[in-house]
């Protein structure tokens, strides 16, 4: 049979041009200045997704603007390059990827980790078509990602529209395609710019106030920033947003007159200078695609100004990528007085999972704030005994009338070691089953078994006949798993552990891997007609056969976040640290 599966467009690269691979990429660069290399590079990713912008803009007008702006604005080159990429075309409509954010955050790990020098008063001129094939080269090296299968291999991020699925003996492992092009495809998954912002600040709150590690936190932001937790989410907020307002530093390209977005070069005042300096180091790196480099570090330090090389990494500085930093800078080092380490890894997560559980506890009650008529428990209230021992049912349990929501919420993490691996004995790590069983898919199958005998301990009005329709799901902090394929493998391990069982009157619905940015995209809508979410269960199980991510369901739905959580936070942000222009930048 056929699966419905997303499409995948093609990346064209080095080979596809000139049908081979560059064995020496950064030699194509030789002779270009590296702060032009980062200043072309990094522009180009702005363009791709300004700060006004949720997602990445592929389409063909961009692709073709920016093809004849690395023509150096040359007509041979531009046409003789848009001629060959045509070829590539499969049907009406489709066309093929030059540029790309993976492109280019490639190419910048990679130039600012290599050894090309500063040049003075170097110009472009010349060197427009080398740093064109340089972008193709980056290409091939990021789309290396083929399987042997039954049926031949998947070349580059592949056309997974339809392919055929025997469920005897499948041709293609999904699990396989999905680790394989894991670190492609969550480099596509966007960041909210007033959302991860908001949790950032509720997260560092939490940290500042913790009885363990407040301290510590408050000593990291002084002798990182020289700033509280407040100034730092805000700082982090006015670099994204408040940069070259109305574009008044904005260029034109000597040759054509091209308008070029110049929001990404920042010129720091003095209030700001150790946060930059902090922010424009190097960290060695030589396993590009990693992004070891920019994640930690997102800007470039050229001398007169700092250009940034990604604004959603620039986000992710506040949020995911400082509990990263956090550990590896603060965290982990720390010694008692016999030399032995203060903090685990594993108590480091729970205190992160608590954050966590208490922020989706913060979401639920929101959500749940204006009706009278669900039964709603989180967490501790969901503890009960069981033959003389404490078990907690689930996480979150919301019942209205014969429908019944349970999830499991997870802040769970995937190490890089695994997440860049690309083979799916090593993404499993220590096995297929443990992997699964750390986003909650033992406690949510469990969950479901417990209710028959055990449910009245925590709801005494639950139906005692007729079916009873069970939502399960998995609510996560890890933005990998909001990739294609992740909610359709998910729910295919949760079927296979729920196959056996017998259910009796429950009606058990495909499993759902929500990410925490879908909380915060729904909380609104569900706070002004809380049955909103029984309709958007519905809507996204009633895919049987391919699960798609949740956002992609939202989206069809018209679901979008409007921010009456977070703008009153950055008003008041900016009241303290800001000033009247940054103010109407939030507000519009």
């Amino acid at each position: 049979m056929k699966i419905k599966l997303p499409q995948g467009r093609a990346i064209l690269g080095y080979h596809d041009f000139f049908g081979e691979e560059h064995q020496e990429r950064l030699a194509l660069l030789k002779g270009i200045c590296r702060t032009n290399l980062i200043a072309e590079i990094g522009g180009l990713n702005y363009r791709l997704k300004p700060n006004n912008q949720l997602h990445n803009d592929y389409s063909i007008q961009t692709q073709d603007r920016e093809l004849l702006y690395f023509s150096g604005e040359q007509r041979e080159i531009y046409e003789r390059y848009g001629k060959m990429a045509q070829k590539f075309s499969r049907r009406p409509g489709d066309f093929p990827l030059l540029f790309t954010r993976q492109t280019c955050l490639f190419a910048l790990e990679e130039i600012i980790n290599s050894d090309i020098a500063v040049i003075p008063e170097f110009s472009m001129k010349d060197s427009w078509e080398n740093l064109l094939k340089y972008l193709l080269a980056v290409n091939t090296a990021i789309t290396k990602i083929k399987r042997e299968a039954n049926e031949g291999e998947l070349d580059q991020v592949g056309d997974l529209s339809e392919v055929k699925v025997d469920e005897a003996k499948p041709p293609l492992s999904l699990e396989d395609i999905s680790v394989k092009t894991l670190v492609l495809n969550e480099l596509n998954v966007s960041s909210n710019q007033l959302y991860v912002p908001y949790r950032a600040y509720k997260l560092l709150q939490f940290l500042t106030l913790h009885q363990d590690i407040g301290p510590i936190t408050k000593d990291y932001l002084t002798a990182q920033y020289q700033m509280n937790f407040e100034r730092f989410v805000f700082e982090i907020m006015s670099l994204y947003m408040g940069n070259n307002p109305d574009g008044k530093n904005n260029v034109k390209s000597s040759g054509l007159g091209l308008p070029i977005d110049t929001t990404f070069i920042y010129y720091p005042k003095e209030d700001s200078q150790k946060l930059f300096e902090t922010f424009s180091q190097v960290y060695p790196n030589t396993e590009y695609e990693k992004l070891l480099s920019i994640r930690k570090y997102p800007f470039y330090n050229s001398g007169e100004s700092f250009l940034l090389t990604d604004n959603t990494i620039l986000l992710e500085k506040s949020y995911s990528q400082f509990i990263n930093d956090f550990w590896f800078d603060k965290v982990k080092p720390i010694k008692d007085e016999n030399n032995n380490a203060v903090f685990n890894i594993k108590r480091y997560r729970s205190i992160i999972g608590e954050f966590f559980e208490s922020y989706l506890k913060s979401i639920v009650n929101h959500i749940i704030a204006n009706t009278k008529h669900f039964k709603v428990k989180c967490f501790d209230e969901l503890v009960m005994q069981i033959e003389g021992q404490q078990n907690e049912l689930t996480d979150i349990y919301i019942r209205y009338v014969d429908k019944v929501f349970l999830a499991e919420a997870k802040s769970t993490g995937i190490y890089d070691k695994e997440k860049y691996s690309g083979e799916l004995n090593e993404f499993y790590k220590e096995s297929r089953e443990k992997f699964f069983d750390s986003f909650g898919m033992k406690q949510i199958v469990r969950a479901i078994t417990l209710l028959p005998d055990h449910v009245n301990n925590i709801d005494p009005g639950f139906p005692k006949k007729g079916t009873i329709k069970i939502f399960p799901a998995l609510v996560v902090n890890e933005k990998a798993l909001q990739t294609p394929l992740m909610a359709h493998i998910f729910n295919k391990r949760f079927q296979e552990l729920i196959a056996p069982l017998d259910l009796g009157k429950y009606k058990v619905a495909p499993l759902s891997l929500i990410h925490i940015s879908d909380m915060e995209n729904m909380e609104e809508h569900l706070c002004e007609n809380p049955n909103m979410l029984w309709k958007i269960l519905e809507h996204h199980t009633r895919h049987d056969v391919f699960m798609p991510p949740f956002y992609n369901s939202l989206n069809v739905l018209q679901i979008k976040p409007n921010y009456k959580k977070p703008l009153p936070l950055y008003i008041e942000l900016i009241e303290k640290f800001g000033t009247k222009e940054a103010r109407k930048v939030v507000e519009s």
